[in-house]
């Protein structure tokens, strides 16, 4: 311990100067994401600070990429000339004298400054440490790559050299991964025997998979660099390495336990088939325009219909997605769709999905600040070559969706005035002003911040923003946007900055959820006027991604035609 201690306290003097600069650059993007929320008063003034937020950000990558491999290579574990070899040192400390030093600056720093940011803002103690300890886990796997690569290389230069050459193969790997798939497009059949297997869901979101792979990167990387140091070769320390990764990669999809997966919330009554039905609304397919690309030739047509969803309790929103899908023609031929569709929004009961909804949710009518409409429903998904030409030509439908279900439920009625705020376990929402008159649009400033982690094992959410006045029996759709002027910040831990189990799962930021004086196709016009929204209230709603069932849309008689 003592050999330890004395090697951390000579790195410590040796790089003193670069260490005191990594600390102020952390210190600095924290306080930058700290105080950026109080200048959205001045556009100018908070896209400003973004910018220096932004800097301070990538500074950090490249002062990572620096300090590691200054420490590391300090005492390097490749060549025979290495002072501490001829030292008392063995070679288990001198690692472990590395660990202990970059975990401290690159880890245990970081995610120190960001837990005292959360906890500054107001966020639960709880959701704090799990935020933190999701950065914690990615942040580490990032420093095991940085050190792995540190030791196999004599210097600075050469570790350049490397990672230059781990991101050309990185390159030249996704693009030989692309051009399989085109291939493999290109050469698919569209007509097949008729039966199909029972289709599978989407499955839940299960972060377990990505924390157990980041591990298996932590664990990988020290076993590697801690080899090196004994061993001294690399020809060893190396395949070794590769072994362990590959083993990983190989073994991790297999992982029996879902630890972290979400857990779906779907009430009872979506498990009867009887209830909550799909139904077309017209008897016909519209053949888009050829989709994706692939050398040669585009082989992939996209057909689309209405599709109206019928048994849904109020407050509830669904999405489609196709699972599968057969056509038999009029001639016997059988067409199978060979891909799933994009995910749409349905008719409920015939009639515009978001309308149906927010109505129930608001109980006044909404109007929306676009155009609203149900989406056409992707229903068939085959190759060009193999759709019967010329269109029209007149068959036997059925297809097989996955019906997601959202649960929208207003959260919080705030009065239109500064200092109402909203919050729960894991966001917050606080009105710093309201802009508002007469021939005007309305925005209401506030300042906003989420943290949500891996562990949560929550379905995801999202929050909508509507103005509502009783007394006018109307309500409004607000689009919140952050206010942009300039860069903006980002958490530390390139490459791995989305997190184990997803995008970032921290910010703090100014937020304008802006109110248009005309809204969409009903030529809505709004004055303003206090008279109007003094008596408003801002409704902020919680839509929870529950889960999804599968259901069946049988067209006993559909046209498949040209897109009009």
């Amino acid at each position: 311990m003592r050999l330890l201690a004395h090697l951390v306290r000579t790195d410590i003097r040796q790089f003193r100067w670069a260490i005191l600069l990594w600390t102020l650059l952390v210190v600095a993007e924290t306080a930058a994401i700290a105080i950026r929320p109080s200048f959205m008063a001045d556009m100018r003034v908070y896209g400003n600070v973004g910018m220096i937020g932004g800097l301070l950000w990538a500074a950090l990558q490249f002062g990572m990429l620096l300090i590691v491999p200054l420490i590391v290579q300090a005492h390097p574990a490749v060549g025979t000339d290495a002072f501490w070899m001829t030292r008392p040192f063995p070679p288990r400390t001198v690692f472990g004298a590395k660990v202990v030093l970059l975990s401290a600056l690159t880890v245990l720093l970081p995610c120190a400054a960001r837990l005292a940011l959360m906890l500054w803002i107001g966020v639960p103690a709880r959701e704090a440490l799990l935020v933190t300890l999701d950065t914690a886990i990615s942040s580490t796997a990032w420093l095991a790559v940085l050190i792995a690569g540190a030791v196999v290389t004599l210097n600075l230069p050469r570790f350049a050299l490397l990672c230059g050459a781990v991101v050309v193969s990185f390159v030249l790997l996704v693009t030989l991964m692309i051009m399989r798939t085109q291939m493999s497009e290109s050469s698919a059949t569209g007509t097949l025997v008729m039966g199909s297997p029972q289709p599978v869901l989407p499955p839940a979101e299960d972060p377990t998979e990505a924390i157990l792979f980041l591990l298996a990167v932590t664990a990988v990387g020290c076993g590697l660099a801690a080899m090196q140091y004994r061993t001294r070769r690399r020809l060893a320390s190396v395949p070794v390495a590769v072994g362990g990764l590959m083993l990983a990669v190989f073994a991790i999809p297999h992982w029996p336990i879902p630890l972290l997966k979400v857990q779906s919330a779907l009430p009872a009554w979506t498990g009867s088939s009887s209830v909550v039905q799909l139904r077309a609304a017209a008897t016909v397919i519209e053949m888009n325009p050829q989709m994706g690309w692939v050398e040669g030739g585009n082989p992939w047509r996209s057909g689309s219909t209405r599709v109206s969803v019928s048994g849904l309790e109020p407050g509830w929103a669904p999405g489609l997605e196709l699972l599968d899908a057969s056509v038999t023609l009029d001639d016997g031929t059988t067409l199978v769709s060979r891909r799933r569709g994009y995910q749409s929004t349905p008719q409920i009961d015939g009639d515009d999905a978001w309308r149906v909804v927010t109505r129930d949710v608001l109980g006044v009518e909404v109007f929306s600040w676009a155009p609203t409409g149900s989406e056409l429903a992707a229903a068939l998904v085959v190759p060009a070559k193999d759709l019967p030409t010329p269109l029209p030509v007149h068959g036997r439908y059925r297809g097989r969706f996955a019906l997601r279900l959202a649960h929208w439920e207003p959260v919080a009625a705030l009065a239109l005035r500064a200092g109402a705020a909203f919050q729960d376990d894991s966001y917050r929402f606080a009105i710093q002003q309201v802009d508002a008159g007469p021939g005007l649009a309305m925005a209401v400033r506030a300042r906003e911040w989420r943290a949500t982690s891996s562990f949560d094992r929550k379905p995801m959410i999202a929050y909508a923003f509507y103005v509502r006045n009783t007394t006018h029996s109307r309500g409004l759709e607000g689009r919140e946007s952050e206010p942009f002027e300039g860069m903006t910040s980002f958490p530390i831990g390139l490459p791995f900055v989305m997190g184990a189990g997803g995008p970032s799962r921290f910010f703090y930021r100014a937020a304008v959820v802006s109110f248009p004086a005309s809204y969409g196709l009903q030529g809505e016009k709004i004055d303003w006027k206090p008279s109007w929204y003094a008596g408003a209230e801002l409704v902020i709603v919680r839509k929870t991604e529950t889960g999804a069932v599968v259901r069946t849309l049988d067209i006993p008689d559909v046209s498949i035609i040209e897109k009009r």
